[in-house]
């Protein structure tokens, strides 16, 4: 590929190249045949969607914390259409009494569109399961107390 070529398939572009030939003519380097190494407008767009995916993932995790919702929650409020911030702002306030804590209000909202509720996933998790399956030892202090020493 020469640098007409290049240019017929990349008109208007950055693209990063590399020499594959070569050619010394007195104090002239010529460059014979290059190939396109990448489009570096294609890299940069890649590159921000993947910032964004990481971006919109945390802003999913801090309103999954911050409104006290699971996975199936989260997925409702997706299905609906609402962004993380949506949520973060309708968390009531100690003086909105009348408001729905937010979980409440995604359960309803998609009841009302959908006329039915996604089913919630139980998961335990393996610190949980761990606790479940072991019994309580009991808590053997090491310090003693003589009749002497108690106050009463």
């Amino acid at each position: 590929m020469n640098q007409s070529e290049v240019r017929k398939h990349f008109p208007e572009r950055c693209v990063l190249v590399e020499a594959l030939k070569l050619d010394t003519r007195g104090k002239e380097r010529v460059i014979e045949e290059i190939s396109v190494i990448v489009d570096l407008r294609t890299a940069i767009q890649q590159e921000d969607r993947a910032m964004a995916t990481k971006k919109n993932s945390q802003a999913w995790a801090e309103a999954k914390k911050r409104c006290r919702l699971n996975e199936t929650d989260i997925q409702m409020a997706k299905e609906l259409g609402m962004t993380p911030k949506s949520l973060i702002k309708n968390i009531p306030a100690p003086n909105q009494q009348w408001k729905a804590p937010v979980k409440v209000w995604i359960r309803d909202l998609y009841e009302k569109k959908f006329d039915r509720v996604l089913p919630v996933k139980r998961v335990l998790s393996r610190e949980l399961m761990g606790k479940v399956d072991t019994q309580e030892k009991p808590v053997v202090s090491e310090w003693r107390y003589e009749d002497e020493d108690l106050p009463f």
